[in-house]
């Protein structure tokens, strides 16, 4: 192929045997003025998204593509819904294509047939909007976005470009480690916080003894914080439970 050139989003064109050859969605061949309405050709009955090939600026023929459904995606999704965390999907596809795959899966809100720099875009507008934006993707044209987002989670069969530019990355292509990480995070926060405000509370406790950790019952002594065993008498179990309770 001669005269190659990639319109990301859209197509591709390139010359064979002397003619000029323009593969991709609709919006290519308009672009092109490719002869024919190739939006005639369009089989509804037939699921995923359609690609255009023409010779010499006239429709050649269709063929269509789609992505295989994980099957931990729905639910995935479902779980993500019941961690009270609003799930888009942000696709390239067709509005037809978009809608059967949210359907099928049980995602809610779709933005369908947008450019791959118009992801990044997507994500500005959702954190303008004073949300926390995680984005999971695996193509190269996903990176703008992974990097936009608050959290960027790539998938580890995905592209090298995807994997580098996000925070986190799942060694296996399974949407569930989504929930996974989220959840850990979520734990060890939770315990960061719990340990802190009992370091708080105890104070004022006998300052010429260790400082301690509800939870873990491992001390923090004050001889350069080392962490160490600690043998020292805790206080009653009826005031740690007070206190735990104040925490939790």
């Amino acid at each position: 192929m001669l005269e190659f050139n990639s319109y990301p989003g859209l197509g591709l064109t390139g010359i064979i045997d002397n003619k000029k050859i323009i593969v991709g969605n609709l919006r290519i061949m308009n672009k092109m003025g490719v002869h024919g309405h190739p939006e005639k050709l369009i089989d509804v009955s037939v699921p995923g998204t359609p690609v255009y090939v023409s010779v010499e600026n006239e429709i050649a023929g269709i063929f269509y593509i789609s992505d295989t459904i994980g099957a931990n995606s729905r639910e995935a999704i479902k779980k993500l819904g019941e961690m009270n965390l609003k799930v888009f999907m942000v696709t390239g596809d067709n509005k037809e294509t978009a809608n059967i795959i949210a359907e099928q899966v049980g995602i809610k809100n779709v933005l369908s047939e947008v450019l791959p720099n118009n992801k990044a875009a997507i994500i500005k507008e959702l954190q303008a909007k004073g949300n926390k934006v995680a984005m999971v993707g695996d193509g190269i044209n996903d990176s703008p976005a992974l990097a936009q987002a608050d959290l960027g989670i790539a998938i580890g069969t995905g592209t090298d470009i995807a994997i580098e530019t996000a925070d986190i990355t799942l060694i296996k292509n399974n949407l569930l480690g989504i929930v996974q990480a989220i959840n850990l995070s979520r734990r060890t926060l939770r315990t960061i916080k719990q340990n802190l405000s009992g370091i708080h509370l105890q104070r004022n406790w006998d300052t010429n003894r260790c400082n301690w950790f509800i939870e873990s019952n491992v001390c923090c002594c004050s001889n350069g914080f080392k962490l160490c065993k600690c043998s020292l008498q805790f206080p009653p179990v009826k005031t740690r439970k007070t206190l735990i309770n104040l925490i939790l």
